[in-house]
């Protein structure tokens, strides 16, 4: 978005970085901005870093906007791309953590159930 408004990319990069909370991400972006501050192209940056940051995808799409002259426009199909492979991610994940944890619940008023009731069982095998 800030490219596409008009801001430079190191000052988009700069931006970005500040309004990052996550530490990790913010040294990968410093390192990023390091990299086209010396005069390597964003795609050769992201390349670079050598992380699991970028996938080849999105280091492909900036490749193809830099050579287009549309990198605000592919970075957004890019973070649109992202957007979707999380939403993929979370909705795997909660299908397969709910019937889990139903489990493990089930299993643990089970454990009560017989907490509750194997020594009144025992008593009345006593008696």
């Amino acid at each position: 978005m800030l490219l596409n408004s008009g801001i430079r990319l190191v000052q988009a990069i700069t931006i970005s970085n500040k309004s990052v909370i996550n530490s990790v991400l913010q040294k990968q972006l410093t390192l990023l901005q390091q990299e086209i501050t010396a005069g390597v192209s964003l795609s050769q940056a992201m390349q670079k870093l050598n992380n699991t940051l970028f996938d080849h995808d999105i280091i492909a799409i900036a490749h193809i906007g830099q050579e287009s002259g549309q990198l605000g426009n592919m970075l957004e199909k890019g973070a649109k791309l992202y957007q979707e492979k999380v939403n993929k991610s979370i909705t795997f994940f909660t299908t397969i953590f709910q019937p889990l944890l139903m489990i493990i619940l089930g299993l643990m008023i089970l454990l009560l159930i017989f907490a509750i009731y194997l020594p009144v069982f025992n008593l009345a095998h006593i008696v």
